[in-house]
């Protein structure tokens, strides 16, 4: 499995899986892309995104009434393996580029950015 083949709607579908953290009908994931994405999906879209989840080894269903999505990959096996693949991608200078354009997003207190800052020098 290719943990780089995900799409931007299959990464929010599988979002609200890894939040939820319990199977979800397809008008639960819709309501959580509506209410955490301002994602307005149509049915067809979330099971066009689901079916393909599914070939790619992310989710699977069970049927009781309605059909419920669970994710067989964990987001932090996802966070691992996409980091892994990241880290072979692109070289030390690229990484730091990298982890300080995240850090300056965030509202990190000078406490923790000290410690990424700490992090970051250990790469050289």
């Amino acid at each position: 499995m290719n943990l780089l083949d995900i799409t931007d709607g299959e990464l929010l579908v599988m979002k609200c899986l890894w939040d939820e953290d319990r199977p979800l009908s397809v008008e639960e994931i819709i309501g959580g892309l509506k209410g955490k994405f301002h994602k307005d999906n149509k049915c067809s879209t979330v099971y066009t995104f689901l079916s393909r989840l599914r070939e790619k080894g992310y989710v699977d269903s069970y049927k009781k009434g309605a059909s419920y999505y669970y994710y067989l990959v964990s987001q932090e096996q996802f966070l691992k393996n996409y980091s892994d693949t990241l880290n072979r991608f692109w070289d030390d200078e690229a990484k730091k580029l990298l982890l300080a354009a995240f850090v300056q997003r965030q509202n990190y207190t000078e406490e923790k950015r000290k410690k990424i800052q700490e992090l970051i020098d250990e790469l050289e």
